[in-house]
């Protein structure tokens, strides 16, 4: 039961994180076009994203078939977070174009770890700060709610992997 609830916590995070983003990928081509991309994007779809992700909150709300009042303290939860989040993910999309440009330029291998170990440092605030969301939202919910909030995230993430 604990590891359902866990194995949860890890797939919300990563579709909330894929919600509404087209991440580089350096595997799969040019850092630089990619990192050129990942700029086109996100000057583009600011206020989008963010609909799209209120949109998404409010949609698990309603497949959860919350309450009013669970509606009102999820919102207040989620908008205690959302400036943060949104913050770190713009930190950690410049990180990523900055890692990009090292990569293709000609910075020295410790210059191109010291700004990977800074990248993933703003992830890995991102998380936490995500989790705790997370948290505070799961307390809210009942354990039936639990139950179909981990089916419907299970269901995402399979979505959103089926779309790379």
């Amino acid at each position: 039961m604990l590891r359902d609830r866990i194995v949860t916590l890890v797939i919300f995070l990563a579709v909330w994180d894929q919600m509404g983003e087209a991440f580089a990928n350096p595997i799969s081509g040019s850092f630089q076009i990619q990192a050129q991309r990942q700029a086109q994007i996100q000057a583009q779809r600011p206020a989008q994203r963010q609909d799209r992700q209120e949109r998404g909150v409010e949609g698990l709300l309603d497949e959860l078939n919350t309450t009013p009042e669970q509606r009102k303290k999820m919102r207040e939860i989620y908008n205690r977070y959302r400036n943060e989040i949104t913050n770190r993910r713009q930190q950690w999309i410049q990180l990523q174009q900055e890692l990009n440009a090292l990569m293709v330029g000609n910075a020295s291998e410790g210059e191109i770890r010291r700004k990977h170990e800074e990248l993933e440092q703003v992830r890995q605030d991102k998380d936490k700060i995500q989790l705790e969301m997370l948290l505070k939202m799961r307390d809210i919910l009942t354990p039936a709610q639990r139950d179909q909030f981990a089916e419907i995230m299970e269901q995402r993430r399979y979505q959103l992997q089926g779309d790379r």
